[in-house]
């Protein structure tokens, strides 16, 4: 049974705003869609062997006999995989082929700096953004790395350290894959990690969060995590003020909701 809102001009035209304003959120909308699909693994059970579908194949084709001493002579530590990787930092593709190589050997030792720095390699170039997509989505979904928090410190400390390009994106696929996975907690957790380190998620992303939140009946930590982002200059879009307003009105909250797209409107979003 629906909760009956208070009767009130400006509730009409609040429903019949977000109703008109929806065609302006396609954008974000759209974004979204398309961040999922390619989040979604076609084969549940691809690991990290899995050969990556050949984006650039002049790239593919000049790198497939790039160098890997055999397990006999090398033992893959943490060191010698991370300082092979940034021999291959300008060619992703490659990077990537040595890691699936790397993973498969005995002595592989699995480590969180090792996969940060593939993931710093693969958001360095556009064209193998999805690899690192796909990574994270297997990663999250697997239970393979450290706490969120961990997780998110341990890439901040890795691009400064080696002087990799730092793409904040990076943090935003992980939030997306922590929302698929369920697990809010985690992205809650990895969103307080990048404030701590003045890395902010883009919009698209934290409407994801915020959005999940509001599923999820979570409407009180939306509401703080909205307002904590306000006070660090994020203005968000009309999306971001059609979750929280849904988010409002799900709890019959009908001043705040008001109140959300008043100050939306005063600063042009709606």
């Amino acid at each position: 049974m629906r909760t009956m809102l208070p009767s009130s001009p400006i509730i009409s035209w609040l429903t019949r705003s977000l109703k008109t304003h929806k065609s302006l959120c396609s954008v974000s909308t759209l974004q979204y869609s398309s961040e999922s699909h390619f989040l979604e693994n076609p084969n549940p059970n691809t690991d990290f062997s899995e050969k990556p579908t050949s984006e650039s194949s002049a790239s593919d084709s000049r790198n497939t006999q790039f160098i890997t001493p055999s397990s006999k002579e090398t033992v893959f530590t943490k060191t010698h995989v991370i300082d092979t990787l940034l021999t291959h930092k300008n060619d992703p593709i490659s990077a990537l082929r040595y890691f699936k190589r790397a993973v498969k050997m005995e002595d592989f030792v699995k480590d969180v700096d090792v996969f940060c720095v593939l993931l710093h390699i693969l958001t360095g170039s556009s064209g193998t953004h999805r690899y690192a997509r796909n990574l994270l989505n297997r990663y999250v979904r697997g239970d393979l790395g450290p706490m969120a928090r961990v997780f998110v410190d341990h890439l901040i400390e890795s691009s400064k350290r080696l002087d990799l390009e730092f793409d904040s994106q990076v943090f935003g696929y992980l939030l997306n894959s922590y929302v698929r996975a369920g697990q809010i907690e985690d992205a809650m957790a990895c969103i307080d990690g990048m404030i701590s380190n003045n890395v902010f998620p883009s919009v698209l992303y934290l409407n994801i969060v915020l959005a999940a939140l509001v599923r999820e009946n979570m409407i009180g930590r939306a509401q703080h995590l909205y307002n904590k982002m306000i006070s660090r200059g994020f203005s968000g879009d009309c999306a971001t003020i059609h979750v929280m307003i849904r988010g409002y009105l799900k709890e019959g909250k009908a001043d705040e909701a008001e109140q959300c797209f008043r100050e939306a409107k005063k600063e042009g979003l709606l």
